[in-house]
């Protein structure tokens, strides 16, 4: 009687509680030595979508969740290890995980859970290139140079819709919030990179875009999944592989422009510097242009002509250069200021602004934006803030490829400009 009257307190389960993240490993694997004996374990960015909420696994000693994905087909290898499982006891409810489960949904039907019937499969994998080629190129990874081809999908084939459906299950470790597409949607298009490695292929990354009509007879591309495997990023691939999707929307008529849906931080500042990088050719966003004056209509009509880049980004990316340009000059600097508390006045007057049909609200009216006053400029210095939080890597890595003198170092130094202009927002 006493262990039930305790109840709980006596069945310590606080040891059968794993991370997940420190429990689950990834293997990317080629050939049968890189699963009998992995040179390197990528661990999950994200991992609250396959297993609970607080990203925990309960009801195990020692787990490891050793996943190896075939980096030809993408078929997955799944191992499940253990010291000990915690019994389950219906008295005090309580239960082991099943991780099995929790994985299903993001592990294709036939992934494989035999090392033997595994290591067949990739000792006789083919490799192949799927889709029309639309670029290629040399690049060097630790001073070798491999070949990299991009290919192009808009008809789905049975090959490439296994491919498919078996690669984007790999984004759940890496995007937040990430989502499988529907495969059987015709406006999708797919684009492929893949290296060239002693006379094999295999893909490394994607970029899936769906097509929107734009009223009249226009489509409007939106990237959604963007991806390139950890074992490649910051080396510059995402960006050879976003030059590609541009060059090939570029010369096709009938897409509007090309937008972004919800972009991670990554994908943001690998856009902003390739999209700076391609507008600060244009005469409507070269250094004097841009510190003569705000972003105007010219400079938003070429982005979008020359390469399709949507109007909110090709003012994003004019105030990004507008910051770049303005170095330490703190006259530069004070009127950079000027123009983003500008538009975010602008902004907030227009999302916020009362009616003001009835003439008798107007003095009601009067009374509440005074009020808000205040309240409107934290709003609008918060929003400074998070802008120039989010473009000041940009500016330090256009400032890293042209070998610029001097930018901004940190928020901390355009404070210091804040104060000296004792800003107003009437």
């Amino acid at each position: 009687m006493a262990s039930e009257e305790t109840g709980i307190a006596d069945y310590d389960t606080s040891a059968y509680v794993c991370n997940g993240f420190e429990v689950t490993n990834i293997y990317f694997v080629y050939n049968a030595n890189d699963v009998n004996e992995p040179k390197k374990v990528y661990k999950p960015a994200y991992c609250h979508q396959v297993y609970n909420a607080n990203e925990n696994i309960f009801g195990y000693k020692d787990l490891q969740v050793n996943i190896y994905y075939n980096g030809f087909c993408w078929r997955p290898y799944l191992e499940i290890k253990y010291k000990e499982k915690l019994k389950d006891n219906t008295h005090y409810g309580i239960k082991a995980d099943n991780v099995m489960d929790m994985l299903k949904q993001w592990l294709p039907e036939d992934m494989c859970t035999d090392k033997d019937e595994f290591l067949k499969q990739i000792a006789h994998q083919k490799s192949k290139l799927l889709g029309d080629i639309k670029k290629k190129f040399d690049f060097e990874i630790n001073s070798d140079i491999s070949k990299f081809t991009v290919t192009q999908i808009t008809n789905i084939e049975p090959e490439f819709r296994t491919l498919h459906d078996k690669f984007e299950r790999v984004l759940v470790w890496y995007i937040d919030a990430a989502n499988l597409i529907d495969l059987d949607d015709p406006r999708w298009t797919y684009f492929y990179l893949y290296e060239h490695k002693n006379n094999i292929v295999y893909p490394i990354g994607f970029c899936t875009v769906y097509m929107f009509f734009k009223y009249p007879d226009k489509n409007r591309a939106r990237i959604s999944q963007f991806f390139i495997l950890p074992s490649y990023q910051r080396l510059g691939l995402g960006t050879k592989l976003l030059e590609a999707v541009y060059e090939v929307f570029e010369t096709q008529e009938n897409i509007f422009d090309i937008t972004v849906e919800d972009p991670s931080e990554n994908f943001r500042n690998l856009r902003d510097v390739m999209d700076c990088k391609l507008l600060s050719n244009l005469p409507e966003f070269s250094e004097d242009i841009i510190l003569q004056k705000p972003f105007y209509k010219a400079a938003a009509e070429v982005a979008g002509k020359k390469f399709k880049i949507y109007s909110e980004q090709a003012q994003r990316v004019y105030e990004i250069l507008n910051l770049y340009y303005a170095g330490k000059s703190d006259e530069k600097l004070q009127e950079w200021c000027r123009r983003i508390i500008a538009r975010l006045t602008a902004s907030l007057k227009k999302n916020t602004c009362p009616p003001r049909k009835k003439k008798k609200l107007e003095a009601i009216v009067n009374q509440i934006e005074k009020i808000n006053h205040s309240a409107d400029n934290e709003i609008i210095l918060k929003r400074l803030e998070i802008f120039v939080e989010e473009i000041l890597p940009v500016v330090h890595k256009l400032r890293s490829l042209n070998e610029k003198e001097e930018v901004i170092k940190n928020i901390g130094e355009l404070k210091r400009i804040w104060d000296k202009m004792q800003i107003t927002f009437d």
